[in-house]
């Protein structure tokens, strides 16, 4: 049965991409609300690869329809994962949530995108979208479920479904921070400003923002810069323990 749904899983989402261009407005809508509404009513299935192959087809689905839909639609839908990932829900649907960002990023980035019979353009102009406008929200939703699994599990015995969202929301955090951020002119009249001979280091910050997961018995820490994402600098650091720390750096506007 398990195998049955995840074969109807696909076809339903192949279907759909294949005829994309003769469904309704509200068909696309709510192909993509119910397989969202599936995953979270079924987070605590013993069948992960079902429910992660719904969150695939919801993710491919809401990418195909991204330029149609307004932002206001896709807040709304949004809204509902964000809840989940807060853990207003219970840890089940709280992994669940996260686990359908790590998908939507995945499907979303060029290196990792499914083919939709779609030119290069359609695929590059969603990438800048979902990064300008979603996807530092993203990493903030994430890091909130960090700071509140982590002192879970550091402070009371916890069960397995908090351990896997702690673990789920530290990879949507590494994967946000692996990105291929496309450069801003902001970023650009840096680059200029610093080719032309002025110190990078006279280049004020206006304040800092430090944000980390606690941990218990660090002995050991390696801290690097990794990118650049909408006027915040973000490190990672891996300590012997296997934590991620994060830091952040607010920038002035500018810099």
């Amino acid at each position: 049965m398990p195998n049955a749904r995840f074969q109807a899983a696909g076809a339903i989402g192949d279907a759909a991409i294949r005829e994309w261009g003769i469904l309704t407005d509200d068909n696309k809508r709510s192909l993509i609300l119910y397989c969202l509404n599936y995953v979270m009513e079924h987070a605590g299935s013993p069948d992960g690869y079902v429910q992660s192959k719904v969150s695939a087809v919801a993710a491919r689905l809401l990418k195909r329809g991204w330029l149609e839909f307004p932002d206001q639609e896709k807040g709304a839908i949004f809204f509902e994962v964000e809840q989940s990932i807060r853990g207003m829900h219970g840890p089940n649907r709280q992994f669940a949530g996260i686990n359908f960002l790590e998908t939507l990023v995945s499907e979303f980035s060029p290196s990792t995108a499914s083919s939709m019979g779609l030119p290069k353009e359609f695929h590059d102009q969603c990438q800048l979208s979902l990064e300008v406008k979603f996807l530092k929200d993203f990493y903030c939703w994430a890091q909130a479920a960090v700071f509140n699994t982590a002192d879970e599990i550091l402070n009371s015995n916890v069960t397995i479904p908090e351990e896997k969202a702690c673990s789920a929301a530290l990879r949507l955090m590494l994967q946000i921070l692996s990105w291929s951020f496309k450069p801003t002119l902001e970023h650009e009249n840096l680059d200029a400003r610093i080719k032309s001979g002025l110190r990078s280091d006279a280049i004020n910050l206006r304040k800092f923002e430090r944000s980390l997961v606690k941990v218990q018995s660090l002995s050991y820490l390696h801290l690097c810069p990794v990118h650049l994402i909408n006027g915040y600098i973000f490190y990672c650091s891996q300590g012997l323990c296997g934590l991620i720390f994060l830091y952040q750096v607010r920038i002035l506007p500018g810099f």
